[in-house]
């Protein structure tokens, strides 16, 4: 495979189904290579819906001193005693693993993301090379918005392995939506 790719790389001429294996045959993000409006509008809200996800998780771990905030506090303060005690048991190895798994799956289309954009400027004539870019570029935010908010979130509001897990899955659902559409 890795010869392949190679070859690829070093031809002059990249070909439409080239780009399509990059970006993912099960991807929604095929659809904003159609002349269909209808099939450009699913992939908008695809990823409208992805991003407004992200930005929940975002929001809700901002430090606020109200219900909405997800923060988890480490000081704990039992009501028969005049003293709060700090919670910190806090395990770096399970989020550490974590971090490291949801790299490896942001990566994927990260990566990908980059070699359509590499690609995009060796592609033949004929082919709407803009609109290639823009899933390139579009592949490239959400995998690094999602990067960037699942490591945030799971540090600001996780204190146990069990949340660091469930916090990471559900991060890593909402990454794979556009694969889901599919499925």
């Amino acid at each position: 495979k890795l010869g392949s790719f190679l070859k690829l790389v070093q031809t002059d001429l990249v070909v439409i189904d080239d780009v399509m294996k990059k970006i993912g045959t099960n991807s929604v993000y095929i659809f904003c290579l159609s002349e269909d409006w209808i099939l450009n509008l699913l992939a908008a809200i695809l990823v409208i819906i992805q991003l407004s996800a992200f930005n929940f998780f975002f929001s809700a771990s901002k430090f606020k001193a109200d219900v909405d905030s997800d923060w988890r506090y480490t000081y704990e303060c039992p009501m028969d005693e005049l003293l709060c005690t700090q919670d910190i048991s806090r395990k770096y190895g399970p989020m550490l693993i974590t971090m490291f798994i949801i790299i490896i799956f942001t990566g994927r289309d990260f990566l990908a993301g980059s070699w359509i954009i590499i690609f995009c400027s060796r592609l033949q004539n004929g082919v709407k090379k803009f609109r290639i870019l823009v899933v390139g570029a579009v592949l490239i935010l959400i995998s690094f918005f999602s990067l960037l908010i699942s490591i945030y979130y799971i540090f600001i509001t996780t204190t146990k392995t069990t949340e660091v897990l469930v916090s990471s899955v559900l991060i890593l659902f909402i990454n794979t939506l556009d694969e889901e559409v599919f499925g």
